[in-house]
């Protein structure tokens, strides 16, 4: 025996005929999932049609409120469930997927060929400032007061050695600031040459007014990502801490005892 459950009763045959094809919509037996959800949404969509024609007045009954939130109005005024996509639509959105998988693949390839032409123009540059260099030697370190006057003067007056100066500036090497501003200074002035300057000149000569301060600021600063008032700091407490060599010291010392 099989069981079974009456699902309505009416008054007629000619009443039941009616309701026939409902039950033939409404039915899932012999349907695969896909027929299910198919049937769903027709259900769904005409319990709201006969909702929409037995209420005019836009009342709503207790049975169609839970599903007019999964039915979105279609552009020819029927209504679809907003939950099942046609499948061209799913398509779609797959080639759209693909297609923006395929752009960000062609910006990255950009991205490494605009590094590999950065890589080479550096390359070029400092091959163009290394034989810059080679056509002219600085006569560093300098050391004594009329060494650093003429220097001064020719690249004052010579924009080929102003600029090889400031690209051996840009090329020394440090780890902060501080570092690279004392291997700066100990590389273009001699350790006792050093001890004749100060940053403001109060009790010594001035290097503020140097040109070879300008080049060296400037270039710093760009380097290091510095202020000019950073560079002129660590400029200035070079000058005021390097101390002068141990032959100067003996000399010193000798010319006192004198």
């Amino acid at each position: 025996m099989w069981k079974i459950r009456v699902l309505d009763s009416f008054e007629t045959y000619k009443l039941a005929r009616r309701g026939l094809q409902k039950s033939v919509d409404t039915s899932d037996i012999g349907c695969t999932d896909v027929d299910v959800a198919s049937k769903k949404a027709r259900i769904e969509n005409s319990g709201l049609i006969e909702n929409s024609v037995n209420n005019p007045s836009g009342s709503k009954s207790a049975t169609a409120t839970p599903a007019a939130s999964n039915v979105q109005p279609h552009n020819d005024g029927q209504l679809i469930s907003s939950k099942i996509l046609p499948i061209n639509v799913l398509d779609y959105l797959k080639q759209l997927d693909r297609k923006l998988e395929i752009m960000n693949a062609r910006v990255k390839q950009i991205g490494l060929s605009l590094e590999v032409v950065i890589a080479k123009l550096n390359r070029m540059d400092e091959h163009d400032g290394r034989t810059n260099d080679s056509a002219i030697e600085l006569p560093l370190p300098l050391k004594s007061q009329n060494d650093v006057n003429e220097f001064d003067d020719q690249m004052s007056r010579n924009l080929a050695l102003k600029n090889q100066f400031g690209n051996f500036v840009r090329r020394v090497g440090g780890n902060s600031l501080m570092g690279v501003t004392r291997r700066v200074i100990l590389l273009v002035l001699s350790r006792d040459l050093v001890r004749q300057f100060s940053w403001a000149g109060r009790t010594k000569r001035a290097f503020k007014r140097l040109l070879i301060s300008d080049i060296i600021i400037e270039k710093l600063s760009t380097r290091c990502s510095a202020d000019r008032n950073q560079v002129e700091a660590a400029i200035a407490d070079v000058l005021k801490s390097t101390k002068p060599t141990k032959a100067a010291t003996e000399l010193s010392a000798t010319m006192e005892l004198d």
